[in-house]
């Protein structure tokens, strides 16, 4: 039974690439890496390919320059918004699901853009760039959840790779960091090209669980009837012994 759904924020929930992409450029000279000229091209690419390959830095330098971007941005990306319609699908699956958002931005950012855009939304949890993985083991055990009672939303190929670590059914969005074909090749199964796509796809997903657990359900019943049966075989072949 789906019991949890849980949302990456940047290019899932909300439109922050170009102003996270200007933050970037904007620091450049100051950190010592290269500007990304064109995003488009990196819609491919895993993000620590981009930092790494595209922009110059070092990877023991990762860490730093993550950490103090996500700083410097936190006035930048008080800017963006909610993608159209996000608000609407979002509050529609409140209805049925515990909604928890897992992003690698500032809780009280997110929070801010939700509140601006009049989403109510109290589970916000924050990771590195570099451990949604760990965090979401950390919202499973928090909120006592088994990993195929939550499906994770999101646009990365991170995303897919954590998820794949964790055991945790995934939905790709295509409007965000990362193509479409990107997250196909990195192992996203389902790929949703609208907000709206992504309620049909999850009430897909709930009843694809639920003749599931009616087959289960319907070959434990089999097996123990079996079971019963062979017992009660076992019982009148003793007792039709003494008997003669």
């Amino acid at each position: 039974m789906i019991k949890a759904i849980i949302f990456d924020f940047d290019g899932t929930l909300a439109d922050t690439e170009l102003i996270t992409l200007r933050t970037v450029n904007k620091y450049a000279s100051r950190f010592n890496y290269k500007e990304v000229k064109d995003h488009k091209k990196l819609k491919d690419k895993e993000g620590i390919q981009v930092l790494t390959r595209e922009m110059g830095i070092p990877m023991w330098k990762l860490p730093y320059i993550a950490w103090k971007a996500k700083q410097l941005a936190k006035k930048e990306l008080r800017e963006a918004h909610l993608f159209p319609e996000i608000k609407k699908i979002v509050d529609e699956l409140k209805k049925d699901y515990l909604i928890i958002v897992v992003t690698s931005n500032h809780k009280e950012l997110v929070k801010y853009v939700f509140k601006k855009d009049n989403l109510e939304l109290e589970n916000v949890h924050s990771s590195t760039f570099f451990t949604k993985n760990i965090r979401l083991l950390w919202v499973m055990k928090r909120f006592r959840l088994k990993k195929e009672e939550c499906i994770y939303i999101g646009d990365e190929i991170r995303d897919v790779k954590a998820c794949k670590h964790v055991g945790m059914n995934m939905i790709g969005v295509s409007w965000g960091y990362n193509s479409a074909e990107a997250l196909k090749k990195a192992g996203a199964e389902v790929i949703a090209d609208s907000p709206k796509e992504i309620l049909d796809i999850i009430k897909k997903m709930k009843a694809d669980n639920v003749r599931n657990s009616k087959k289960v359900n319907h070959l434990n019943v089999k097996k123990k009837v079996r079971k019963i049966m062979s017992s009660l075989k076992k019982y009148n072949n003793k007792n039709k012994g003494r008997d003669e």
